[in-house]
């Protein structure tokens, strides 16, 4: 089984597109995007985005499960990265809405807390540049002789 790099970008796959197909009929269903009270582009945009997101929210969670379990240090790195940064969020939304209640939370509190998150998940998984990924040492440098030469 191929794992992915859970520390890479997401790109769809054969298997995305289906659980797609899969989650649309459940999707369309439970939401009903056709009997919204609003414009017909907005009921469009429902009809392609609400099952788009439950794949996308399904799929890159069973991906995320299936690499750190099948996969190595830096992938459990980067998972331990991730919930860190969502915890380090979570703890300050939850500290401004025991602070001033859900109605009153700043309108600041969840930009600064996505940026929270954001520079604690950079700094957890931060990899270090020009090393060979079975090198010790901090960068690998050319063999010696036609550097630049083609």
């Amino acid at each position: 089984m191929k794992t992915v790099d859970i520390d890479k970008p997401f790109r769809p796959t054969l298997g995305f597109w289906i659980t797609y197909a899969i989650l649309a009929i459940p999707v369309f269903w439970i939401s009903r995007p056709w009997f919204w009270d609003l414009p017909i582009y907005s009921r469009v945009a429902g009809v392609i985005l609400c099952p788009f997101l439950a794949a996308v929210f399904v799929y890159c969670s069973f991906e995320m499960i299936g690499a750190v379990v099948v996969g190595g240090p830096n992938q459990r790195k980067a998972f331990w990265a991730f919930l860190v940064s969502v915890a380090c969020a979570a703890l300050v939304l939850g500290i401004e809405c025991i602070r001033g209640g859900f109605d009153h939370v700043p309108p600041m509190a969840p930009a600064f807390a996505v940026f929270l998150a954001v520079l604690v998940y950079h700094r957890l998984n931060k990899k270090v540049q020009n090393q060979h990924p079975d090198s010790a040492s901090p960068s690998v440098t050319p063999p010696a002789g036609r550097e630049g030469k083609p």
